[in-house]
């Protein structure tokens, strides 16, 4: 299992906290995701650190950082893997026209995303 795969394990029940926030957050979707992520990032170091599994001395912002970071990659890199299975799946209806009209256009993005993610070796 790889270090990513962990620290995703790790993050993954932070990804949904309770509603709540500043206002200023509420308005500012990109903001609050980034303030949830520092928070998550901030959250698996900690835990990692408490397990024993990292030694943090001095350095406990910058690992902060560096996994914020690698959890925004993350999230830019599945949306980016979405928008282009969502594209390929409607050139592929689109092609199949009168043939595709009874086919499960959201299987057919499930597919594609799963192909794209093994073709990119992207984690999802």
């Amino acid at each position: 299992t790889s270090t990513l795969a962990i620290l995703f394990t790790l993050w993954a029940p932070l990804a949904n906290p309770q509603s709540g926030g500043s206002a200023q957050l509420r308005s500012n979707p990109m903001a609050q995701m980034q303030t949830q992520n520092l928070a998550a990032a901030a959250a698996i170091v900690d835990g990692l650190a408490q397990g024993g599994l990292i030694e943090l001395g001095p350095t406990r912002d910058a690992c902060v950082t560096a996994v914020a970071r690698a959890i925004d990659e993350h999230l830019a890199g599945v949306s980016k893997l979405d928008r282009d299975a969502e594209t390929m799946a409607d050139q592929h209806l689109q092609a199949a026209g009168r043939e595709g009209l009874g086919l499960d256009r959201h299987r057919i993005v499930q597919m594609i995303r799963k192909r794209l993610a093994e073709e990119r070796n992207f984690p999802l």
